[in-house]
């Protein structure tokens, strides 16, 4: 009884009995002295655990207390939702307290009740709690923080407010409220987490990360610093526009309408990535991220066909995708292994392999490219998925920086802007006749007017931030784009690319297409002629 009487006093005591330990620093950002508290920390520094073990605690604590998580997505939520669980069930403390689980929601003997759900204004607005839980705050839009979330504590004077995220740009609530706190507010506290309070993470993984980003990036990311938002690629107010809480199918069940893929390789501390761009269905005109999937760092990245590890150049030409086209990136080491992908596929599909792209990503074309992408979003045609949480915060942390040349470059880190680079090879870049450098979800775009405000019947539907309205689970179908009639192709480098003296050669062997002169062999006269079997265009 006494333990009891403790554990509901003090956090810490209860975190020990239900096997959940916090740091120090942990317990005492979460001591909630003030009706606000917020939580700048690193990256893998227990945020959401510790969530988690707050949730419950107050849950436990008083009767009939309601607590209500929200979380960047539906994945998010149910990940979250799924650690509250897991506490309880495993922990002596608590196991028979549970008497009801069910999707979202958790309740207890004492008749409190845990709900985490997504960033959705629907499934936040009506609730009254008495403690407030946003994870990842930085990457939940400000109206919803401000008009949805806030709101439901209003009723409820004790009621307490926790925004935990790693740092982003300096703009946007979450910032604001980092801001007052750390000027003293009366009604807000601002607690930071820095790595020397993460022992648990290696400092081998840390060096790893400071080598493989940006400064930028990882002063954000790790050490709590908001980087300038003048300068941001793709601005907040920007993704929240383009941002959407529709479903997207599993990664297994792309199926026949995958549209456009992009991979981009991970080599030792950065992550392979797979993006994939498909069309709405309806609205007409409309383009969504169809799958944002990363590998773990480290993973093989091939293996020898048959074996029980397959590595991601087989876990990929596994997949029961029929893509339009597949672009992979073959700067450094990514030759070989776009070669590999290519030659699995090409055996898996025969003629109906679709076509795979090589291409040599220079700074012109990444220019060009992410800022086509910029404007599509802007345009409301190109849709991003709540769930993607990982993609949104590289987009968000993307920079254009001055080069030394005095030409503007996109700052992306090695590391962990693989999503990015992914979801900006998917977008199919090519280089036309002129040198200029087009896209093929561009091309779609521009033969498909979008066509809004249409009845969607008793489908279930969602709405981006500029409150455009699609269903809630998409029917996706191909991405459509270059004409029949067009012999343009996607080129390898550009007109930055030091192999490239004038109109680059494009040379195929059956669907595969592969570009540069410095993939030309030298023939006995001197000229430049494709490898055996290959032939020039």
């Amino acid at each position: 009884m006494a333990d009891l009487d403790l554990a509901r006093r003090d956090l810490s005591a209860f975190a020990d009995l239900a096997r959940r330990p916090l740091a120090d620093s942990q317990v005492e950002a979460l001591q909630l002295r003030r009706r606000v508290t917020v939580i700048v920390a690193p990256r893998q520094s227990g945020k959401s655990r510790s969530l988690a073990v707050l949730a419950l605690h107050r849950a436990f604590r008083r009767a009939r207390t309601r607590v209500l998580i929200i979380s960047g997505g539906e994945e998010a939520a149910k990940r979250l939702l799924f650690d509250v669980r897991s506490i309880a069930n495993e922990s002596a403390l608590l196991r028979g307290s549970v008497v009801d689980e069910s999707a979202g929601l958790l309740t207890l003997t004492n008749g409190s009740e845990i709900r985490s759900v997504p960033a959705s204004e629907r499934q936040i607005r009506g609730w009254s709690v008495d403690l407030l839980l946003i994870d990842e705050a930085a990457l939940v839009s400000d109206d919803l923080i401000l008009g949805a979330a806030f709101p439901t504590t209003a009723a409820r004077p004790d009621a307490r407010i926790v925004m935990a995220s790693s740092a982003t740009t300096a703009s946007g609530a979450f910032y604001d409220h980092v801001a007052l706190g750390r000027q003293g507010s009366e009604h807000v506290e601002a607690f930071a987490w820095d790595l020397t309070q993460a022992p648990w993470i290696a400092p081998g993984a840390i060096a790893s990360a400071r080598e493989s980003m940006t400064p930028t990036k990882f002063a954000a990311e790790y050490e709590g610093v908001f980087a300038s938002g003048a300068d941001a690629l793709f601005p907040r107010a920007l993704l929240e526009r383009a941002t959407a809480p529709y479903l997207m199918p599993e990664l297994q069940a792309l199926g026949a309408n995958a549209g456009l893929g992009g991979t981009d390789w991970g080599v030792t501390t950065d992550r392979s990535a797979l993006v994939v761009v498909s069309r709405a269905q309806a609205p007409e005109g409309m383009f969504v991220i169809a799958a944002a999937h990363t590998w773990r760092s480290g993973e093989a990245l091939d293996a020898a066909e048959g074996a029980s590890e397959q590595g991601v150049v087989g876990q990929i030409a596994a997949l029961p995708a029929e893509f339009e086209q597949l672009t992979m990136e073959v700067n450094g080491v990514g030759y070989p292994l776009a070669q590999a992908l290519a030659r699995r596929i090409r055996a898996r599909h025969g003629r109906e392999c679709p076509e795979l792209v090589f291409i040599h990503t220079t700074a012109g074309m990444k220019g060009a490219t992410y800022g086509a992408l910029r404007m599509f979003m802007e345009q409301g045609r190109l849709v991003l998925p709540e769930d993607a949480v990982e993609l949104l915060r590289e987009l968000l942390l993307l920079r254009v920086t001055l080069a030394q040349t005095g030409g503007e470059k996109i700052e992306a880190g090695i590391g962990h802007d693989d999503l990015a680079d992914a979801l900006m090879l998917a977008s199919g870049p090519y280089q036309d006749r002129a040198g200029a450098w087009r896209s093929r979800l561009g091309d779609a775009i521009e033969r498909s007017p979008l066509t809004v405000g249409g009845d969607f019947g008793a489908i279930e539907t969602v709405s981006t931030g500029a409150g455009i309205v699609l269903p809630k689970a998409p029917v996706l179908t191909k991405v459509g784009g270059r004409g029949s009639g067009s012999r343009t192709q996607p080129i390898l480098g550009g007109p930055s690319d030091p192999h490239a003296h004038g109109a680059e050669p494009v040379i195929h062997r059956g669907g595969l297409t592969l570009t540069g002169r410095h993939h030309l062999d030298v023939g006995t006269n001197g000229k430049r002629v494709p490898p055996s079997g290959w032939t020039l265009t």
